[in-house]
């Protein structure tokens, strides 16, 4: 295990050195990005008399509930691009144009079961 262990740090250590835009933090240091958004019933009546097509609160919430993940969605991609997790990349040609957005997440270790891992050795 410590072999290993220092062998992950010299790899880790090289890849920083290759290609600095790596950014290595243990799981610890990965913290949730979210946020909520409370949708009261005088929400949905004044959504509903701006849009005279929706005719039940139903119908009102579900339409809510939508636009709610859209601007969740937004400002936590706002986020990381604040934090700079979000690196873009733009190459034009004379009629087209091609953006590419590549995100630097972390994840965990995936957990696989015990009978796997003694199979394995």
């Amino acid at each position: 295990m410590k072999i290993r262990r220092t062998i992950s740090a010299l790899l880790m250590k090289a890849a920083l050195r290759l290609y600095p835009a790596i950014k290595y933090e243990y799981d610890e240091d990965a913290r949730p990005m979210g946020l909520c958004v409370h949708i009261s019933k005088k929400d949905v009546r004044d959504f509903r008399k701006s849009r005279p097509e929706i005719k039940s609160h139903r119908d009102g919430m579900k339409q809510l509930i939508g636009e709610a993940k859209y601007r969740i969605a937004g400002a936590i991609a706002r986020g990381l691009m604040d934090k700079g997790l979000i690196q873009f990349y733009t190459s034009i040609s004379p009629f087209t144009a091609d953006v590419t957005g590549i995100a630097f997440v972390f994840g965990g270790k995936k957990v696989s079961s015990g009978k796997e891992e003694s199979e394995k050795t």
